[in-house]
Formats: C-alpha cells, structure tokens, sequence
C-alpha cells in the first residue's frame, strides 16, 4: 500500500522511482530509491531511502545504535550508508532492483 501511496506523490510532481529488494532479508517488504543516485564515488552510487517512513535502524543486542537514511549499490551488494560520514557501515547483502512503472508494475532491472 506505502508503494502506491509513494507512486502518486513521485508520478504528480514528475518524478519516478526504483524498488529495491533484499534478497537476505526478505521480510522488509522493500525499499524504495530514486532513478538517480544522490551521489556516484567510483562505482559506490549512493541513494537516499524516498519515504519518511522508511529507514534502516540498526541495533545491538537490543540496544539502539543508528538511524540511516541513505544506501550505497556497488555492483550486486547494496550497503547502509551514512552520508555525514561518507562511508558504508554495513553491507544488507545481495538485491533485485526494480523500475516502477506508472501503474505500479515492477520491472527488473537489475
């Protein structure tokens, strides 16, 4: 439902967008990124997360450490990224990355 939701907001305002899936971490349901990446380091082309809703915490044993915002796509491995710092903090493993269509319909591109 999130999807659609941010398909209509992107598709007013002229913008389109990609979803990402997590092969590891298949219950996330998703993420969504913009067609172009904020930044490109080398072959590091690093997105910022399109939903206010969406963001990757991570934790400890529990215990809150970070918020991210932002993910770094280097050939088939998409990483956390923290933009203040200007590096990957952790890799999520393997993706499919997707066009989405006007409708909402997926199509792989990567």
């Amino acid at each position: 439902m999130l999807l659609y939701k941010l398909l209509d907001q992107y598709m007013s305002i002229g913008q389109t967008m990609q979803y990402l899936e997590l092969l590891r971490w298949p219950h996330t349901g998703g993420l969504t990124i913009n067609d172009a990446p904020l930044l490109t380091v080398g072959d590091l082309r690093i997105y910022e997360l399109i939903s206010h809703f969406e963001h990757i915490d991570v934790r400890v044993s529990g215990k809150f450490i970070a918020r991210y915002k932002h993910l770094a796509l280097q050939g088939n491995c998409v990483f956390i990224y923290d933009f203040a710092a200007k590096e990957c903090k952790g890799s999520l493993g393997e993706f499919h990355l997707y066009k989405v269509g006007a409708e909402g319909e997926l199509q792989i591109i990567a």
